[in-house]
C-alpha cells in the first residue's frame, strides 16, 4: 500500500492539529526577530519545555552532500523519536542512515525547508517500518538561524498516532 504523504509550507494563519506541534510552532514564532524571518536558534532552544523534548528533533546544517545539496547533523533526537524509529542519530550526519526506509524522505523534507527557509507541515498515513502497522503522522519542520539571516538548521517535532 502506498502511503498518502503531503508536504506543504505552513502559512502564519494555518494551525497544526496536534497540541505539541501547535506549542512548538508558537515557541518558534516567539523566537523570530521579525515577521517572516527564521527563529533564532538560541532563543528557541532556551524556550523549549521539558515535555517538548520527548518529541522534538533538531538538525544542524552540515557539510554539502555529494549530490551538492545541504547535509544535516543531528543535534537532538527526542527519546520518543529514538524509540519510534529505532535509531539514535545524535551527533551524526543523517546521510549515514539512508538505509533506513524513511530517511531519504526526511532528508528531502529538511532540504525543502533549507531551500525555502519556510516552515513546513507534513502528514502521512504510513508505516515507520515496512510491514508494521500504519500510523497517522503529523510533523513540523521549522527553519532556525543565527539572528543575522543565515540558516543554521531545522527543528521540528513528529507526532505519530496508530490508525
Amino acid at each position: 500500500m502506498e502511503d498518502a504523504f503531503t508536504l506543504v509550507p505552513l502559512s502564519d494563519s494555518q494551525e497544526p492539529q496536534a497540541p505539541d506541534l501547535r506549542l512548538l510552532r508558537g515557541l518558534w514564532q516567539g523566537g523570530r526577530p521579525a515577521e517572516g524571518s527564521m527563529a533564532v536558534a538560541a532563543v528557541l532552544e532556551a524556550s523549549l519545555t521539558d515535555a517538548m523534548h520527548e518529541v522534538i528533533w533538531w538538525m544542524d546544517l552540515g557539510a554539502i552532500a555529494p549530490d551538492g545539496q545541504p547535509g544535516f547533523i543531528c543535534r537532538y533526537f527526542g527519546p520518543h523519536m529514538r524509540q519510534l524509529y529505532g535509531i539514535d542519530p545524535r551527533g551524526l550526519e543523517l546521510i549515514h542512515f539512508l538505509r533506513q526506509p524513511y530517511m531519504a524522505r526526511a532528508i528531502a523534507i529538511l532540504r525543502a525547508v533549507a531551500r525555502t527557509r519556510l516552515p513546513h507541515r507534513f502528514t502521512s498515513e504510513t508505516s515507520v517500518i515496512p510491514g508494521a502497522p500504519l500510523y497517522d503522522v503529523e510533523a513540523l519542520a521549522l527553519p532556525v538561524g543565527d539572528g543575522q539571516g543565515h540558516l543554521t538548521g531545522v527543528v521540528g517535532a513528529t507526532i505519530v498516532r496508530p490508525l
